[in-house]
């Protein structure tokens, strides 16, 4: 065989950078730069949406993206204490119904 044969082969097998537009459980998360083989982008990743090509445009239409639709520190906040008030009152009604004093006024 040719040593310059095996040196050629080498081409073919990079791999593409791509940003993951839908986490992918073997790959990674959403926004993440992953490595991936040209066949595997080609013919499923690009098809179905899953990931874009790692270039300028796509990288910063993705940091915009983030910034759009994250969650703000405000609204985590009235999240949370909604949930609090509402476990509060689940635990206020178990304790009744744990003692016999709970009563029910749709009967």
């Amino acid at each position: 065989m040719q040593p310059l044969f095996y040196a050629c082969q080498g081409i073919r097998y990079r791999k593409l950078d791509v940003i993951l537009t839908t986490s992918i459980e073997k790959l990674g998360k959403v926004g993440e730069t992953v490595k991936v083989a040209p066949g595997y982008f080609r013919n499923h990743l690009m098809p179905k949406l899953l990931a874009v090509p790692n270039i300028d445009k796509f990288a910063y239409l993705i940091k915009e993206q983030r910034k759009i639709y994250q969650p703000k520190e405000e609204e985590v906040q009235v999240v949370t204490k909604n949930m609090e008030d509402k476990s509060k009152v689940y635990e206020k009604a178990a304790y009744r119904l744990l003692n016999g004093r709970l009563v029910s006024s749709h009967l």
